[in-house]
């Protein structure tokens, strides 16, 4: 995040017909993932400062989470003994009937 930060305000210099502070934020938010974009725009920062620290503060929180998904060679994994030769699903439940069977007409 940091690196990204370092470059955007150094090709900002070099910009310098964007005076107007939204811009620059909208430019700013451009360069990040979605799931940072989204957050960040629902806060609407004022200032390019604001939306720089709001999106480190949100980098340090990612970092520090557990990964939650899991990995989808792991669950390729638990499904091969399902494609294993000889594979038998556990049977099903057979429950009696709860619906009672209406008279039946007799000719």
């Amino acid at each position: 995040m940091e690196a990204y930060e370092k470059k955007f305000l150094e090709l900002l210099k070099y910009v310098d017909f964007i005076k107007d502070e939204k811009v620059k934020i909208q430019r700013f938010l451009s360069g990040l993932p979605p799931y940072y974009k989204d957050k960040l725009q629902y806060d609407k920062p004022k200032t390019l400062g604001e939306t720089i620290r709001r999106a480190k503060l949100l980098y340090e929180q990612g970092k520090s989470k557990a990964p939650y998904q899991k990995n989808w060679k792991d669950m390729k994994r638990e499904k091969q003994g399902q494609r294993e030769k000889g594979f038998r699903p556990p049977p099903f439940r057979n429950s009696t009937n709860t619906y009672q069977q209406g008279p039946t007409e007799q000719s």
